[in-house]
């Protein structure tokens, strides 16, 4: 099970349709290309299936949002997402723009 101390990457997310929010965060990251990478996000986030995430010089899909809650709190503990390898980054020019603007 990860956890916080665990963090091995870093992600620049992109949510929303338009306009898009662009940000990054330490997150700790499984992957296994080119389907079923697996990242976790330890703060929540208003990330949805459909939106992209940039970990290094690939670029991936959200496929799957798993949230996970306390068992007898109810409160946000951590948020899976299941992830499908789109493309690397160098092949796709307008997210290669908007990342290099947000570094």
């Amino acid at each position: 099970m990860p956890n916080k101390s665990g963090l091995n990457a870093e992600a620049i997310f992109f949510t929303g349709v338009k306009p898009k929010a662009v940000y990054k965060e330490k997150v700790h990251f499984v992957e296994n290309l080119p389907m079923n990478s697996r990242l976790t996000l330890f703060k929540e986030s208003n990330l949805q299936e459909g939106d992209y995430v940039v970990v290094g010089v690939n670029v991936f899909k959200v496929s799957l949002r798993i949230i996970k809650k306390h068992p007898v709190k109810k409160t946000f503990e951590s948020g899976e997402y299941r992830l499908s390898w789109v493309d690397a980054l160098a092949n796709l020019p307008k997210i290669q723009t908007i990342v290099n603007e947000n570094k």
